[in-house]
């Protein structure tokens, strides 16, 4: 395994808090990261905090959070989830990515700070059910049919 420059644990995944995860992504421009898993045989109480860590705001849509498990033993179908929300994160603010269900909006934590909360709309607690680390995967380009033809003039 690379060293990339920041502290890792046992199986790579980044310290949250070290100041070397900050200073990493520093020339990327938009940059979303796990900050916090609750793992809960309660679904009320399960949840995934991400963060934009980034200079630029980004749009949750087409973003996967993954388990290791996916890549373990191949359940892709059971161990990865994706946001579906048009929503764009600002720099600095966070996202709280619930397991239940509920309708997608902003709030204030205690301290001020605007959070959106987003829902995956599941039935039962889904990372309890999986061990490991927890990956976010984001979407690097996207291609769209245009609805008109373009035509270049000389």
């Amino acid at each position: 395994m690379t060293n990339l420059g920041f502290l890792s644990d046992k199986n790579g995944c980044a310290q949250a808090g070290s100041s070397d995860v900050l200073s990493y992504n520093r020339s990327q421009k938009a940059v979303l990261r796990i900050v916090g898993v609750q793992r809960n045989e309660n679904l009320a109480q399960e949840f995934i905090l991400l963060q934009n860590q980034g200079h630029l705001r980004v749009k949750l849509r087409g973003h996967i959070l993954m388990s290791e498990c996916a890549l373990d033993d191949g359940s892709v179908e059971e161990s990865l989830q994706v946001l579906k929300d048009d929503e764009y994160v600002p720099p600095g603010l966070f996202v709280l990515v619930s397991t239940g269900s509920g309708m997608p909006h902003w709030g204030k934590t205690k301290d001020g700070t605007y959070v959106f909360h987003t829902y995956l709309g599941m039935a039962r607690p889904f990372w309890n059910n999986c061990p490991g680390a927890i990956h976010i995967l984001c979407p690097h380009h996207s291609y769209c049919e245009r609805s008109t033809e373009v035509f270049a003039m000389r």
